[in-house]
């Protein structure tokens, strides 16, 4: 119900279905490019529900789907339904990773239902993820070249930067302007950073464009880590504010995990794959929404009525048969 409801809202009642019809593929230039992803930026606003719906693509959707997936072969249209929807959301958005997580998710999710750990481990693994690294490098300069209209050189440079400059560029940029040009934010928003003044819910609080123009004299975005955005609201009181958060949450989440046989645990590690790209490139808010905490706390929500509902039985079973006895 949360899902279906979340989905007509943002898609139908909202601007996702025009976003979603009206994205392309390959551009001709990286202005064009670029000014495509503006234009989603332009559109969406607050009270749209796109929030609600990037968690039922990115956590209830493929939560249902992991039940699909270890029901057997007669669910894998549903599954397969899932995986749709959620790719839906994440193509609309028209940013690269989003569209990577949902597919690595998915597939991983497949594979192991499907497959088990037995025959999981009969392969080469180290191989496989080397191949999986080059593949992914190979597909961000791909994504360049295609997608922003970039000769083969300039994609070549611009995936190597995305990848091992941008993030590092982008933390320094929060500890230039903070305090010394901005006074932080305050101890509150250390969990999160607005990317635009119109998205905000405080006309007075300094956005990630703010950052940019500022730090970069460029109308761009600066997503930074978690730990960036701490600085900004608190310093160094902000920093261990949200990391202490983080190791408290990470702790509840691993506990719960290792309790689960080991098929379950690579299962609930495939579901927070779109976390991985939100740790250094988003606050601590935007982590925990994207999975890495989330999952796991719903699947242990969902685990206690299957709890109750077993031992009920049991209770009952055992009294059944002290009465025949």
């Amino acid at each position: 119900m949360f899902a279906l409801f979340s989905y007509i809202r943002y898609f139908f009642l909202g601007p996702g279905l025009e976003l979603l019809l009206s994205y392309k593929l390959f551009y001709e230039s990286p202005s064009a490019a670029v000014a495509a992803r503006n234009y989603v930026k332009e559109v969406l606003s607050l009270g749209q529900g796109a929030f609600l719906a990037s968690i039922t693509a990115y956590t209830i959707l493929p939560v249902l789907a992991l039940r699909s997936a270890l029901n057997g072969k007669r669910s894998n249209f549903r599954f397969w339904t899932y995986c749709l929807l959620s790719a839906a959301y994440a193509v609309q958005t028209r940013q690269k990773w989003p569209i990577v997580a949902v597919i690595l998710m998915y597939l991983s999710v497949y594979v192991i239902s499907r497959y088990g750990i037995s025959n999981i481990r009969k392969l080469p693994l180290g191989r496989i993820a080397a191949v999986l690294v080059v593949g992914a490098l190979i597909l961000v300069i791909g994504t360049y070249h295609f997608n922003f209209g970039l000769s083969w050189s300039d994609s070549f440079i611009s995936g190597i930067g995305r990848v091992f400059v941008v993030p590092c560029t982008a933390e320094a940029a929060y500890f230039y302007v903070f305090p010394d040009i901005f006074q932080f934010r305050g101890l509150s928003n250390s969990f999160n950073i607005d990317l635009m003044s119109k998205w905000s819910r405080s006309t007075s609080d300094v956005t990630i464009y703010d950052v940019a123009d500022i730090s970069l004299g460029s109308p761009s975005s600066v997503n930074a880590s978690f730990l960036a955005v701490g600085w900004s609201g608190a310093g160094y009181l902000g920093v261990v504010l949200v990391s202490l958060i983080l190791l408290g949450l990470l702790w509840a989440a691993d506990t719960f995990v290792c309790k689960l046989p080991v098929r379950d645990r690579l299962l609930v590690l495939a579901l927070s794959i779109p976390s991985l790209g939100r740790l250094v490139s988003s606050s601590l808010f935007g982590f925990i929404s994207s999975n890495a905490i989330l999952v796991p706390l719903l699947l242990w929500l969902l685990s206690i009525p299957i709890v109750i509902i077993r031992d009920r039985k049991n209770v009952e079973a055992n009294y059944e048969r002290g009465k025949s006895l």
